[in-house]
C-alpha cells in the first residue's frame, strides 16, 4: 500500500479558512453599525485524498440586507438675485429656516476673547484706583506727620528760648551772690577805719 503523504497540518487548515472568511468579516464590519442582516454560512468538511488534504468550501450566501431609511434633504434656500440698475426693487428679506437643535454650538475663539477682555479691563481698572487710594492716604498720613512735626519744632524752640533766658537770669544771679560779700567786706573796712581814725572824713 502507499503511503498516505499529509501536506498540511490542521493548524495550516484553520489559517486558510480564516483568510478566506476574511472579507467577509470585514464587510461584517464595515456595514454592522449601518445595516442589520442575518445569514447562515456553510462550509463542507475537508475530504483526504490519496495525494494529500483537499479543502472544498461552499461559497457563502451574500447576506440580506435591510437598509435604514435615508434622512430627508435639507430644504433648498430661493436664490436672491441683486440688481444695480437705478430704479431696482428693495430685497426682500428672506427668513432662513431655524437650525436643528441636535446641531452642537460653535463659539469662535474672538468671541470668547472679546467677552474676556471687558473682564480684563475692569479689573485693571479696579486695581489702578486701588492703587490710587493707597497712594492718596500714603500722602495724607506724610502730610499729617508733616505737620504734627512742625509743631513740634515750635514748641522745642519756645522751651530752648525760655531756658536761655533762663540761663541768663541765673547766671546774673550768681555774680550779685558773689560780689554781695565783696561789698560787705569792704564796707565794714571802711567802717573800722574812719572809727580809728586813719581815714579823715
Amino acid at each position: 500500500m502507499k503511503q498516505i503523504h499529509r501536506r498540511f497540518t490542521m493548524a495550516e487548515i484553520e489559517v486558510a479558512n480564516i483568510m478566506l472568511e476574511l472579507p467577509q468579516l470585514i464587510f461584517q464590519s464595515e456595514f454592522c453599525p449601518r445595516f442589520s442582516f442575518t445569514w447562515g454560512l456553510k462550509r463542507k468538511r475537508s475530504r483526504i485524498s490519496k495525494e494529500g488534504v483537499t479543502v472544498v468550501f461552499a461559497a457563502a450566501s451574500p447576506p440580506s440586507l435591510k437598509l435604514s431609511p435615508s434622512p430627508p434633504p435639507p430644504p433648498s434656500l430661493p436664490h436672491i438675485f441683486v440688481d444695480n440698475t437705478v430704479g431696482a426693487t428693495p430685497i426682500e428679506k428672506v427668513t432662513l429656516p431655524p437650525s436643528s437643535p441636535v446641531t452642537p454650538l460653535f463659539f469662535s475663539p474672538s468671541e470668547s476673547d472679546e467677552k474676556s477682555r471687558p473682564s480684563k479691563k475692569i479689573s485693571r481698572v479696579y486695581t489702578l484706583k486701588r492703587k490710587r487710594e493707597q497712594l492718596v492716604g500714603m500722602v495724607a498720613d506724610f502730610t499729617n506727620s508733616n505737620e504734627f512735626l512742625k509743631k513740634d519744632i515750635q514748641i522745642s524752640g519756645r522751651l530752648l528760648n525760655q531756658l536761655r533766658t533762663e540761663n541768663l537770669e541765673l547766671k546774673s544771679k550768681k555774680q550779685k551772690v558773689f560780689l554781695f560779700p565783696c561789698y560787705i567786706l569792704l564796707f565794714v573796712n571802711l567802717l573800722f577805719l574812719i572809727r580809728w581814725g586813719i581815714i579823715l572824713v
